[in-house]
């Protein structure tokens, strides 16, 4: 998921750490984000240059999960993450999202959904696509869960007609 974010942050350069030197004396098996990541951010505070953690890595690999796929009039997309509210949020950045009425294949359920700008554009309690505060394309039911009345979770494919 690191990878996603790099990209949304337009990072060009992706490092492997590697160097010991600054990182704690002691890594957990399971708590990297304090042991490694913690202490390289604060020596990148300090203006110590990534190169001095590790070899850069030219191909970084990118989950399956989180590539969009073209083919013909499908875009082949996956939800990425449900938010505590219910909402759908998929992998589909903003500039990727065709205009107008968007037709939609979650699971094995088939409908069509205009792309609003607010959820006041919509009556409580119906579907809705929008474009969330992370610049993605999320489906969400107007208060309501729309994962739990899709039946959807983390990693379900999305397909969307164009």
């Amino acid at each position: 998921m690191l990878i996603l974010a790099a990209e949304h942050q337009e990072i060009t350069n992706v490092y492997e750490i590697l160097n010991s030197k600054y990182m704690l004396p002691h890594i957990s098996e399971t708590f990297h984000g304090r042991d490694v990541f913690a202490p390289v951010a604060a020596y990148l505070e300090k203006g110590v240059k990534p190169e001095k953690f590790g070899s850069i890595i030219d191909d970084p690999v990118k989950p399956d999960f989180i590539q969009i796929k073209h083919e013909k009039n499908n875009i082949h997309c996956s939800v990425l993450h449900i938010d505590p509210f219910g909402n759908i949020i998929t992998n589909l950045e903003k500039n990727h999202v065709p205009t107008g009425t968007l037709n939609i294949t979650l699971q094995d359920i088939c409908f069509e959904l205009e792309l609003k700008k607010t959820y006041g554009e919509t009556k409580p309690k119906d579907p809705i696509a929008i474009i969330g505060s992370h610049g993605f394309l999320e489906i969400a039911v107007n208060q309501g869960n729309a994962a739990d009345i899709y039946h959807i979770k983390i990693g379900n494919k999305i397909t969307i007609k164009t």
